[in-house]
């Protein structure tokens, strides 16, 4: 028997057959004209989706890194605020941008990394601490551990907007 793999997590995802096709199909070039119409018919749907005429109006091609590197070179400017919630490495990589785009001095770097702005940044540990102390039959003390946690979590994401506003 032939049982079909499926992938559920973030990636690498399942590719739909139709995918795999066009994929094998001979590549055209980047300067070819049913490429540059091709461009032009994604510019027209990008720009009726997001209702402008702007001519400068185009699709960027790249990872999430890329993306979030586009919004925050286009969208933030030095002196401007910006809170970031470290989350890993993607939260990482745009407290770089921020740091980069000099909208918080390079010194403060140290702390976003840390976590004052990340304060409760990952759910795994903490899920998986919970869970290990009721299975071990301490549902009082998982219950406390939540709780506290939770609160210490707001607390610190209240501070950080605290500080956030008093370093601007």
């Amino acid at each position: 028997m032939n049982l079909k793999r499926v992938l559920m997590g973030p990636g690498p995802s399942d590719v739909d057959p139709r995918v795999l096709e066009a994929l094998s199909r001979p590549t055209i070039g980047h300067l070819d004209p049913v490429f540059m119409e091709m461009l032009n018919e994604i510019r027209e749907l990008l720009q009726y989706t997001f209702q402008t005429r702007n001519e400068l109006t185009l699709a960027m091609s790249g990872t999430g890194s890329a993306g979030m590197e586009t919004c925050i070179v286009n969208l933030v400017e030095p002196g401007d605020s910006m809170l970031v919630c470290i989350n890993g490495v993607f939260g990482g990589r745009m407290a770089d941008e921020v740091v980069e785009r000099q909208v918080v001095h390079a010194d403060w770097r140290g702390v976003l990394m840390v976590g004052v702005l990340g304060a409760f940044t990952t759910f795994s540990t903490f899920s998986l601490e919970t869970i290990g102390l009721l299975e071990a039959g301490h549902a009082l003390h998982a219950l406390a551990y939540m709780l506290g946690s939770t609160l210490l979590c707001v607390l610190m994401a209240g501070a950080a907007v605290q500080l956030t506003r008093l370093l601007v």
